[in-house]
């Protein structure tokens, strides 16, 4: 099989059904992109969208961007680099979420080659088209893309250099780590993850790759917030709501996100016990085999996020948290598979993957191409045609008028634990700076389908009461009522 043409062939139709039918842009993703915009700008590393997941926002002003720090800086920074203006990088943000999953396909095959034979990697290749969780991060403007082929390209370097004892491998997949920490902070785990791979002496040479990357951007962050990585709020869950959330997570999404998890992740774990009884060893049993080093990472990495997310808040564990697992637990799982396996039924598993993958990108293909956001949203038009670009803009989750409207004044917040309550001091005295620079102030919230107590859980007794339309302050005027959203006019 002809591999690398036909993952381009399938990259190239898949980035065509993302650039125009799907156009998944999350609102961490409209983040990045104009944290990007500000870069081909010569601003800097900076947001505009101050408060966006920034829990400490007590001092941030509208229209003074604030350092960006609450994610790893690379994948903004390669959006910028590919970017020729501007307006280009919603789209490049989308191209690199494409390459990120075709590069992602070629070096989990070339992986699960090497390690278990010609016919797994085929087999790996065909499943991996059929991973819900990696074909959503493909098509979703984030940095999963990036981050799991720097994370295959750093363990398939790491393998190849733990035999050959070549240093400059040892360092490359050093540097390889320290990207992948720079892409995503919760990949700072492949550092420990080369102590258990390499002899001491050469954990050394790992480790200085690795710092050689992600030094610069601790120090970054520590000259811009006191703290070398973000500090959230801390956790609102237990460990075992944690656990089952995880591996729920973790076992319960291969074949459909989201739905039928506790299904899946039974026929996950019976599959999983019984090639493990019918799996005969090839060689002995050595815990840190290079076989077994691929789950030896899957279980470092969902115990220390599990861990992490007891004790501080960030979004849930769910499949795009835990996807640098699950991928590297399925290329396990291929290779302990493979051998109770004919070539035939690898070769035909690998052909079904590839039918499930054109059947569902081909169907994309029928869709109506979408309109911009900025004429499609009621809410952003509405601001378009009724506030100006030196108006304030507060609300919740407003990071899509920084990116689609190009405003600047814009302070976000979310729903708690992600960021604090909003206080009715805060709302007075930003509207009390808008009214000193000779502006407007608008609060903007967003439509949320939740029971009383549960808003007030998430947005405090300020602006709970505002998004049912309970209005107890003499300062607000509502200007737009509609089903999706409220506008009020705020004064000092």
């Amino acid at each position: 099989m002809r591999v690398l043409p036909l993952i381009f062939c399938l990259a190239a139709l898949f980035l065509y059904n993302s650039l125009t039918k799907t156009r998944q842009i999350p609102f961490d993703a409209m983040n990045y992109i104009e944290v990007a915009q500000s870069v081909v700008r010569g601003h800097g590393l900076v947001q505009s969208a101050v408060g966006h997941n920034q829990p400490q926002w007590e001092l941030l002003t509208p229209g003074v961007p604030s350092a960006f720090t609450a994610q790893g800086p690379l994948f903004p920074l390669l959006i910028a680099a590919l970017s020729p203006t501007p307006e280009r990088c919603p789209d490049v943000a989308l191209l690199l979420s494409v390459l990120g999953l075709g590069m992602t396909l070629w070096l989990g095959y070339r992986l699960t080659q090497r390690l278990y034979g010609a016919h797994a990697g085929t087999l790996a290749l065909g499943l991996m088209l059929g991973f819900s969780p990696l074909i959503q991060a493909g098509k979703t403007a984030l940095s999963e893309g990036v981050a799991l082929t720097l994370l295959l390209a750093c363990l398939s370097v790491l393998l190849q250099a733990r035999h050959s004892g070549s240093r400059r491998l040892i360092v490359l997949a050093g540097l390889l780590g320290g990207l992948c920490f720079a892409t995503r902070y919760a990949l700072l785990w492949l550092l420990p993850f080369g102590l258990l791979a390499l002899p001491w002496r050469q954990f050394g040479r790992y480790s200085l790759g690795f710092a050689l990357v992600a030094l610069p951007v601790m120090l970054h962050n520590v000259s811009q917030t006191g703290h070398a990585l973000p500090l959230p709020l801390p956790s609102d869950q237990g460990l075992l709501t944690v656990l089952c959330e995880g591996l729920l997570a973790l076992l319960g999404n291969y074949f459909v996100m989201d739905r039928h998890g506790a299904p899946q992740a039974l026929l996950t774990v019976g599959l999983a016990l019984w090639i493990a009884g019918k799996t005969k060893p090839a060689g002995p049993l050595h815990p840190l085999s290079s076989h077994r080093l691929l789950l030896v990472w899957v279980l470092l990495y969902t115990t220390t996020l599990t861990a992490q997310r007891c004790r501080v808040h960030f979004d849930p564990l769910d499949a795009r948290l835990l996807l640098p697992a699950s991928l590297v637990g399925l290329l396990a799982l291929v290779g302990a598979g493979a051998q109770l396996l004919t070539p035939r039924m690898q070769q035909a598993l690998a052909l079904l993957g590839l039918l499930l993958f054109l059947g569902k990108e081909l169907r994309l293909t029928q869709w109506k191409t979408l309109p911009p956001p900025e004429t499609s949203s009621p809410r952003l038009r509405w601001l378009v045609e009724n506030t100006s670009k030196s108006d304030w803009l507060i609300g919740d989750e407003l990071v899509d008028a920084t990116l689609f409207l190009q405003r600047s004044r814009v302070f976000s917040f979310s729903a708690y634990p992600y960021t604090p309550y909003v206080t009715a001091e805060r709302l007075r005295q930003l509207a009390q700076k808008a009214q000193e620079s000779q502006s407007r102030a608008f609060l903007v919230l967003r439509h949320t389908p939740e029971p009383p107590e549960r808003l007030l859980w998430h947005f405090g007794p300020v602006i709970a009461p505002l998004k049912q339309n309970q209005r107890g302050q003499s300062n607000l005027t509502l200007r737009a009522s509609l089903p999706d959203f409220l506008v009020y006019e705020l004064r000092p």
